[in-house]
Order: C-alpha cells, then structure tokens, then sequence
C-alpha cells in the first residue's frame, strides 16, 4: 500500500484509505467511485480480472508511442476539440492523413494502442513495425 494518493496526494486514513488498482496507480477510495483518475481505466474494467486485460494503456503510452513514431520518421499528431474529445491520426496535412480516429476524454487511454496497431498496420516495413 502506498504512503499517498497518486492523484490528490492525501495520506491514507481510517475513513480513505490508498489501494493499488489492476491498472498499477495507487489511488485511494474516494478518487477510485468511477475508475482510476490517471489512466482512465473504467470501475468496471478494474473490477476485472488481471488475466482478462490485454494490455492496459496509460496517457503516458500515447507520448511513448508518438515518440517511438518520430524517432522512425513517421509523422503523427493529435489535437483536441473542448466538446468533441481527441483526434489522433497517423500522417501529415502535407503529405495526408493516412487514418485518424476521435477518442472521448473517458477512451483516450485507448489511442495509444490503436495508434500502435494502425503505424504497423500500414506501414510494416518500417523501423517502428520492426
């Protein structure tokens, strides 16, 4: 059990008291009432067995995943509408967009795999698909 909240950063007491969650983040009860605050990872799939969870993606693997897509020259980006959620897309507006997809605020920790599945998907003969 961890000293803090990952995300208030309150001590645990005896009325709150800081759990670690399937998805890795130590978070305590009152922020944990509809799934982890960090990654986004819904109640219902935390309440899931770790065995039945793939591959769970975080925020900070999005940034992970366009960083390895730079490093390999492939281009990729994301903007954010306010009422509309996020868009990803692999591609450029110079050289075009090969495939996007809009993500809301409570599927974004979804992007970072489907961003990895899409740069290998249409392009497997590069350094990232390799």
């Amino acid at each position: 059990m961890s000293n803090y909240c990952e995300n208030c950063n309150q001590p645990p007491d005896d009325d709150n008291e800081v759990h670690p969650l399937l998805c890795g983040h130590d978070v305590c009860e009152e922020c944990t009432r509809d799934g982890c605050p960090i990654c986004l990872l819904a109640a219902a799939e935390l309440a899931t067995d770790p065995a039945q969870i793939t591959r769970h993606v975080s925020p900070a693997d999005l940034l992970t995943v366009m960083h390895k897509l730079y490093d390999s020259r492939i281009n990729c980006g994301m903007y954010s509408y306010w009422n509309f959620g996020f868009c990803v897309f692999l591609g450029d507006e110079v050289n075009g967009i090969k495939i996007q997809r809009r993500f809301d605020r409570e599927s974004l920790f979804e992007a970072a795999a489907w961003l990895d599945q899409k740069a290998r998907e249409f392009l497997p003969d590069s350094d990232y698909a390799r």
